[in-house]
């Protein structure tokens, strides 16, 4: 179910010092981001992605190891989205969407237990983001980005005459996979992931003939990369 807000979920908007020279921005401080989350995070590394208009990157997450991400847009535009996939929350499998660019300069944290991912709106779109924990291949996951137990309302109106622009890692999180011994226990061992009466739906509608979470390798794990997860 849609949502405007999400517990937990922080939008900030870096103070911007602008003169006849340019403008000047101090776009992280560690101590100020623990005062506004409330906790000790700290980042292990940031990641940049540059993407064309209709690209979509998502919806991706990591069990066991989750990742807090604290997302921003440096140059375009992008609708970015936001599941919650919590233990015990109240708005497990709700989502929420904004609006990020550089114009409105704004940063979104969001915490581990969440699944992220976005559509590029503008021509291309620069995408910044700092994470938690490291990637790893043999934990992330992908949700299926059109599923109709969540059915996030992506704006498809906006790249009309594009269409969407879907890497091969993501496509296959459409493939069925319902009854894989492996993605439920996935799903129910995972730290900070609900095991409960939601969950039982989304693995066992019929409605539903899509498969949630993607687990099948990922073609770049035939290569040596530890690039971690674009979204």
């Amino acid at each position: 179910m849609k949502k405007e807000t999400l517990e937990d979920i922080k939008i900030m908007v870096p103070k911007t010092f602008s003169d006849e020279r340019g403008n000047f921005s101090e776009n992280f401080n560690q101590i100020r981001f623990n005062e506004e989350v409330d906790n000790n995070f700290f980042f292990v590394q940031d990641n940049k992605s540059c993407s064309k208009k209709g690209v979509f990157r998502g919806l991706h997450y990591q069990i066991n190891k989750p990742q807090g991400k604290l997302v921003q847009v440096l140059s375009g535009e992008v609708f970015d989205v936001i599941l919650d996939l919590r233990k015990n929350s109240d708005s497990f499998g709700d989502w929420m969407g904004i609006t990020l660019s550089a114009e409105n300069r704004k940063q979104v944290w969001i915490p581990p237990g969440f699944a992220h991912g976005f559509l590029v709106l503008s021509e291309s779109a620069e995408f910044f983001y700092k994470v938690t924990d490291y990637w790893d291949k043999n934990l992330e996951r992908t949700i299926k980005w059109d599923d109709n137990l969540i059915n996030i309302d992506w704006p498809l109106n906006k790249i009309q005459g594009i269409g969407l622009k879907i890497s091969e890692k993501d496509i296959l999180s459409k493939i069925s996979q319902r009854n894989d011994a492996r993605v439920k226990k996935d799903y129910q061992s995972a730290d900070k992931i609900r095991d409960d009466e939601k969950v039982t739906k989304i693995w066992n509608s019929d409605e539903d003939k899509s498969c949630l979470l993607y687990t099948s390798p990922s073609p770049r794990d035939k290569r040596q990369s530890r690039m971690p997860s674009s979204a």
